[in-house]
């Protein structure tokens, strides 16, 4: 059980970090790298998404890669979520059956 919660930390840093980093964007007319290192939301993406790698190349040590990459997939789904509550992106139908069959995907594979 805790391989399953470990993997879904894993991939929730890595969605959320990319969401972050969206929202981080929003305030830039101009994309400028000098502007990026400065921007304290952007700061805080890089934080969570390389904590999200520490704890998978950690837990890779005690957990099946069989067990933990399927779930990682769950990392895909995050942004488009976080797109649709937070900035009110609306995703569309191939968006939404993607997010869906990953779902379904990882259910799927986790059973068997």
């Amino acid at each position: 059980m805790i391989e399953i919660i470990i993997s879904f930390a894993v991939a929730f840093c890595y969605g959320i970090s990319a969401a972050i980093q969206k929202y981080s964007f929003m305030d830039m007319k101009k994309f400028s790298i000098r502007k990026m290192v400065k921007n304290w939301k952007w700061l805080v993406s890089m934080v969570i998404g390389t904590s999200g790698l520490i704890i998978y190349l950690y837990s890779l040590k005690f957990i099946p890669i069989s067990t933990i990459q399927p779930l990682l997939a769950l990392s895909i789904t995050i942004p488009i979520i976080a797109g649709f509550l937070f900035f009110k992106e609306n995703p569309n139908r191939y968006e939404s059956l993607g997010v869906l069959l990953v779902i379904v995907g990882v259910i799927w594979i986790s059973l068997m």
